[in-house]
């Protein structure tokens, strides 16, 4: 059984008030293929595997205005959108007939999907469009957890993605927009 319209990344906000570079994008379009697709990002657990990665593809396109609203990002996002345009990355996966999550995927009780197990260069900062860890960048990383200073960035960006272990279904996704769609039945 082969996914279809799996969105495994975008260039939006992500709930963790980050994004990826539209180039790590383009990057894990050609990493994808061949990795794990399972549960839970539990990618030590052999029995959580659902299936492989065998497609993957980069794509400009128009922005979801559903997509732009979730995490309550909309400014941002809308700001994303505006300077770089949208970009997201599409895998498709081969997953047997008789996996179990397809139960859950075609009752839409599990659709969402998240990266896990990846490494990048560095994160960079979008006012000053430089790393955060340059002497020249004043801003401070954004945390969903600490509270803003003036000094602190609106979001980071994951910049120059050098490799990819898995793609897992899980109940929430750190990217709004990360999910299966499946066609009509």
């Amino acid at each position: 059984f082969p996914s279809h319209d799996t969105i495994a990344a975008d260039n939006l906000m992500n709930r963790s008030r980050g994004k990826w570079s539209k180039d790590s994008l383009v990057k894990l379009s050609s990493l994808a293929p061949g990795i794990i697709f399972t549960l839970d990002h539990d990618w030590e657990n052999i029995g959580k595997v659902q299936g492989r990665v065998f497609d993957a593809n980069y794509i400009e396109s128009e922005p979801p205005y559903d997509e732009l609203t979730k995490a309550g990002n909309f400014e941002l996002n809308r700001w994303i959108v505006e300077e770089e345009g949208y970009a997201k990355v599409e895998v498709k996966a081969i997953v047997p007939i008789d996996a179990p999550v397809l139960e859950s995927l075609w009752l839409g009780t599990t659709s969402y999907v998240s990266l896990g197990n990846f490494t990048i260069d560095d994160i960079w900062c979008p006012l000053c469009d430089t790393s955060f860890y340059d002497k020249n960048c004043p801003h401070l990383i954004p945390s969903p957890y600490e509270a803003d200073t003036p000094e602190t960035a609106p979001f980071y960006i994951r910049k120059g993605s050098k490799d990819l272990g898995e793609v897992s279904l899980v109940l929430i996704p750190n990217l709004p927009g990360a999910k299966v769609k499946l066609p009509q039945r």
